[in-house]
């Protein structure tokens, strides 16, 4: 299935209505059964591609019933957002780093690379072709801090080159992230990316100021 298929099917249903709400009470069973199955797509996609995996071999490493995974997601692809989901709980919204001068971590989140880059648990999630733009959409349709338009609307920026500008900095720190292995090099690569996005912001800032002058 073609990953636009993924994510727009995806988006049929409100997320944090579903079984995938944070702070709602679940049921201890229920809670038990979705962690299972979560645990069992992340040992799978040590494997294999995420269309390759099937609802009975979830079950199987699970150790549950196809009608109890069925209770819980309507497929594999339900479970895989779960976990997108539950990866963006751990990470800083973009705001805050944007208007940090460090990348590093604050309450016991991650600034969105580090979080890419240092990810154990889900390090093959970050890595499917379908994860960014599918984290991207359900966090627009969801309101999930982690993204926050308002650096950049206040830049005078319309909404949508704003989402723009927003999609090109995320996609670039996503590929970065998980292109350099050296620790040493990309300790200089994310200085620079930072002073990168700083003087981007403040050239933009610059330039709608003077076009108001005008």
């Amino acid at each position: 299935m073609a990953i636009q298929a993924f994510i727009y099917r995806t988006l049929s249903y409100n997320l944090f209505d579903n079984v995938y709400g944070k702070g709602k009470d679940v049921d201890k069973r229920v809670e038990k059964t979705q962690a299972a199955l979560k645990n069992a797509l992340l040992e799978a996609l040590k494997r294999k591609r995420l269309a390759d995996i099937t609802v009975s071999e979830l079950c199987s490493t699970a150790d549950v019933s196809r009608s109890t995974f069925y209770s819980n997601y309507p497929n594999v692809f339900d479970v895989f957002v779960a976990l997108v989901v539950d990866f963006s709980y751990e990470t800083r919204s973009l705001k805050s780093h944007l208007r940090c001068k460090e990348c590093k971590e604050s309450e016991g989140k991650l600034p969105y690379c580090i979080a890419v880059r240092k990810t154990t648990r889900y390090k093959d999630v970050v890595r499917q072709d379908c994860f960014l733009p599918l984290l991207l959409k359900v966090l627009e349709n969801t309101g999930n801090q982690i993204i926050n338009m308002d650096s950049y609307c206040e830049l005078g920026l319309p909404p949508k080159i704003a989402n723009n500008i927003m999609r090109f900095q995320m996609a670039g720190c996503h590929a970065t992230a998980l292109h350099e292995t050296d620790d040493e090099i990309w300790c200089e690569t994310q200085r620079c990316i930072d002073t990168f996005i700083v003087g981007g912001l403040n050239a933009l800032r610059s330039n709608n100021h003077t076009q108001k002058e005008v």
